[in-house]
């Protein structure tokens, strides 16, 4: 019965096909045999977020799979009621690539709550066609994802489906990975509302992450309308960077204006969907930019606030398709901020974070 609770009494696929499917991208298969350190080092990050709930108290039925985001002080207990949870932000929520790679019961646990957060509690299911027409996009009354805030559904201007927080890929993977029914319903119903939303995507934030959500959405109904909505932000790509041409490594990005918004990872995704040579060479822009040393430095690198989780993933596309051992370095930089800055010690609350703020060094999408 504890193996039945627990989840530990479970079938699985094997961790090493499905990492080798290229379902989660480029990933290994968890690896203790070959790189001991580092699998500790990632074992410790990934399951130090059941560690923050508990130091923290963070229970309740309608916060279960969510946790606080910005200054977490878990030595004294607190956080700011400054966009106090996380939802769909700050590496959240909880990335299936841990449990995919690894069969870890534990981290399967952290992936289903994260995304039954998003899916069950975070989420507006229903409400009739003839209040979600009247109240338009930017009001409360309507279907959609509520975002981050003190409270849940309580987010400025209601539920939204156009927003740099409205990745699908985690919810798919749930799908694919348990076959749970509810994840697939939503996904469906996502394919009914967003052709339809009005909403205005302004900003870098919100192209990005719709353009990742459009091929997943493609890939998982062959709905046309998600290709030609990939395609119109990946002309708007070409219109604003295509005519940089080639971006040195250590070109100073002074913001996102040298190759686009870099958070998500999407360029390099959109390459690999469309083998285009002319979008491998933006996407490989993009990662040069997000990884000059000039642009990360020392103060950044490593750290999910200076898009460290993201720039590693990139490098990897970049090392991929080029074989450029500059891009091999910048990945090994990652592990070497890793090593560190987790700490280790013997407070155990703190095993896992930098082991001041409480925040993951590395987020669980690299």
């Amino acid at each position: 019965m504890q193996g039945l609770n627990d989840d530990t009494l479970r079938a699985i696929v094997e961790p090493a096909w499905v990492a080798s499917s290229g379902v989660f991208g480029r990933i290994h298969p968890q690896d203790f045999e070959n790189y001991p350190e580092e699998e500790r080092l990632i074992d410790l990050m990934h399951t130090a977020p059941g560690r923050w709930v508990e130091r923290l108290g963070f229970y309740g039925k309608w916060l279960h799979g969510d946790y606080a985001t910005w200054n977490m002080k878990l030595d004294e207990q607190t956080v700011s009621t400054y966009r106090t949870l996380r939802k769909n932000h700050h590496t959240w929520p909880y990335d299936w690539a841990p449990f995919a790679r690894s069969g870890d019961p534990r981290l399967l646990k952290f992936a289903e709550t994260a995304t039954r957060q998003m899916t069950d509690a975070n989420f507006c299911h229903y409400a009739s066609a003839d209040v979600d027409q009247a109240v338009g996009p930017e009001h409360f009354r309507r279907q959609g994802w509520w975002l981050r805030s003190l409270l849940p559904w309580s987010g400025g201007g209601g539920p939204r489906r156009r927003t740099y927080t409205i990745d699908t890929d985690y919810i798919w993977h749930a799908y694919q990975m348990t076959g749970y029914s509810r994840a697939r319903d939503m996904l469906l119903l996502l394919q009914r509302l967003m052709p339809h939303d009005e909403s205005v995507a302004s900003g870098p934030r919100t192209t990005c992450s719709m353009l990742a959500s459009y091929i997943d959405m493609y890939n998982g109904t062959f709905d046309p309308y998600f290709l030609a909505a990939a395609w119109e932000i990946s002309d708007l790509y070409d219109f604003l960077y295509a005519r940089l041409g080639e971006v040195d490594y250590y070109t100073f990005a002074e913001s996102y204006d040298y190759a686009g918004h870099g958070w998500r990872g999407e360029q390099q995704k959109w390459a690999d969907f469309t083998r285009d040579p002319g979008h491998i060479r933006l996407a490989l822009n993009n990662a040069n930019a997000q990884n000059s040393p000039i642009r990360v430095g020392a103060r950044l690198v490593g750290s999910t606030d200076g898009d460290g989780g993201a720039s590693a993933s990139m490098a990897a596309f970049g090392w991929d398709q080029t074989g450029d051992p500059y891009y091999l370095g910048r990945i090994l930089a990652e592990l070497d901020a890793l090593r560190t800055s987790v700490y280790e010690g013997e407070i155990e609350y703190l095993r896992g974070t930098d082991g001041t703020t409480g925040r993951p060094r590395l987020s669980a999408h690299a």
